[in-house]
């Protein structure tokens, strides 16, 4: 999705310690606009998905299968990014002005909702936990790209994690990147 860059609210937050549910209740109670970006690890490989928030509502989605370059936009992304949203990995939330999230839809007509859902409508398409599954491959022949990781190294999660600056968010966390955008 092309979106302006947002102000970093929240960076590096470990998704299996965030409560969703409760941050989306709180975004459109605070009209929050800005923007979610979810990343995890699955047996497809590296998958990302994006929300897009505008007066606090989810107005568009993305996912994208990183390794396959496949994309999901829209309705049919909206259910793929809110099902990452309980596996392991980790999301940034970045705020816009609202001038910027106009120039975000209209930069990205296939990502926006057909309708937009209410807080309680996300909170019921949360499942309880991740249900990942196998992409299908197509038939037609994929670009080769670069691997760009090292196999076997004796790297552990935990060494990714650090290195990279990836945090555990506990509930006092999460409070206070509620605090931080206004809440």
């Amino acid at each position: 999705m092309d979106i302006p860059i947002g102000n970093p609210v929240g960076e590096n937050m470990e998704l299996n310690r965030a409560d969703f549910q409760k941050l989306i209740l709180k975004f459109k109670k605070l009209d929050i606009n800005g923007y979610i970006v979810i990343d995890i690890m699955t047996v497809n490989g590296a998958e990302e998905g994006l929300l897009l928030f505008g007066s606090g509502d989810v107005i568009a989605a993305q996912y994208e299968y990183l390794n396959q370059d496949k994309f999901i936009n829209g309705d049919n992304a909206l259910p793929l990014v809110l099902n990452a949203c309980m596996a392991t990995g980790f999301f940034n939330f970045y705020e816009l002005p609202s001038k910027d999230v106009e120039l975000a839809k209209s930069f990205n007509k296939q990502q926006l909702l057909s309708k937009i859902p209410s807080p309680e409508d996300i909170a019921a398409m949360i499942p309880d936990t991740f249900r990942g599954s196998k992409l299908e491959e197509e038939e037609k022949p994929r670009k080769i790209k670069p691997a760009g990781t090292v196999a076997k190294t004796g790297v552990t999660k935990e060494d990714v994690l650090k290195k990279y600056g990836i945090v555990h968010p506990d509930e006092k966390k999460v409070d206070e990147l509620l605090e931080m955008i206004g809440a």
